[in-house]
């Protein structure tokens, strides 16, 4: 009986600790939230004319969400979402570190999609 419990005991630490490095869609929803509220004014009326009267909220979970798109118009942009850094990796040069997990083209997306949004011929 004691074996039951403590296989039950651990099974419940496993799905629990799965859980706690992800934020998940209220995680992702309260940042978008929080970040929504600190924004300047001019940031927030440009961020209106991207999404309208919606929420930076309702935006959040759109990176998880597209993952899951099997026409795979959406596939170039799988590791934009994330970084996978090696446990061993130095962290004071996490830059350096970012660039040679995810290689050059996918570091830069930042610069390449903030010049997006600064380009007024780009459509919403």
């Amino acid at each position: 009986m004691t074996n039951f419990f403590k296989n039950l005991v651990l099974f419940a630490a496993l799905v629990s600790f799965s859980n706690a490095y992800s934020y998940g869609v209220t995680g992702h929803r309260v940042v978008a939230e929080i970040a929504e509220n600190h924004l300047s004014n001019k940031a927030r009326k440009n961020l209106k004319k991207i999404i309208g009267n919606q929420k930076l909220a309702y935006w959040a979970n759109w990176p998880d969400a597209i993952k899951s798109d099997t026409t795979g118009v959406w596939k170039q942009t799988d590791t934009w979402h994330y970084v996978n850094i090696s446990p061993q990796a130095d962290l004071k040069s996490y830059s350096d570190s970012l660039q040679a997990q995810t290689g050059p083209k996918h570091y830069t997306q930042i610069k390449t999609l903030s010049a997006q949004i600064k380009d007024k011929k780009t459509s919403a």
